[in-house]
């Protein structure tokens, strides 16, 4: 194709004047009808001469956070985007974005997935109770085997509590002792707190909170 090993920066130079790189730079369509005729394209001739086109267009396609590429099509001919067919690849070209953007999507959540699956089992293998717990609802999202094992709960119903279940403290309490967690950043805070198992058997434990960012 006509842009096969092209160098193509998307600045105010010389060489970022073309089409697909203005459209990228500016967020919006750009028609050059007739490329041989153009002064600002005078760069792009030869090699619109040698790959037999005449007229093209861009499309910038676009996500929540701007643009991010652009769609270009050449025609051997001159003046061969109208207005009608111009709205039409438009709209496939913003069609285009969302696939794209959506395909992006299924694989970063993918990628997360993974990790996270990951981080479980190092979290698993650990010799120490860990607990990771949503600040907003004051529940556990996850638990380790080793935390089950110790207060005598499978993770489904830990899963369903919270630290105000376990270390017998009302919300308010937790959350101000979270407060100073967050407060602390990645050196955290050590806390030695009474807790309580399944079966109403109390125990103490010195408990490193980190928050995560």
């Amino acid at each position: 194709g006509c842009l096969d090993g092209a160098n193509i920066p998307w600045d105010e130079s010389e060489r970022g004047q073309g089409p697909a790189e203005t459209a990228i730079r500016t967020g919006t369509t750009q028609v050059q009808q007739n490329v041989l005729t153009d002064p600002r394209l005078i760069q792009w001739r030869i090699e619109a001469i040698k790959q037999g086109y005449v007229s093209c267009v861009a499309i910038p396609l676009k996500d929540d956070r701007g643009t991010w590429g652009a769609l270009s099509l050449y025609a051997s001919e001159p003046d061969a985007f109208d207005a009608g067919e111009l709205k039409w690849l438009e709209q496939l070209a913003a069609a285009m974005s969302y696939a794209i953007v959506a395909l992006r999507a299924r694989h970063e959540q993918g990628r997360i997935e993974r990790e996270f699956r990951r981080l479980q089992l190092a979290m698993d293998l650990s010799i120490d109770s860990i607990y990771l717990t949503d600040v907003e609802d004051m529940r556990f999202v996850y638990v380790n085997d080793l935390a089950c094992s110790r207060l005598g709960y499978s993770r489904d119903k830990l899963l369903q509590m919270g630290p105000q279940d376990v270390l017998g403290w009302d919300r308010e309490q937790i959350r101000r002792e979270y407060d100073k967690v967050i407060a602390a950043g990645e050196q955290g805070v050590i806390i030695e707190r009474r807790y309580v198992s399944s079966d109403t058997t109390e125990g103490w434990a010195e408990i490193q909170c980190r928050a995560l960012f």
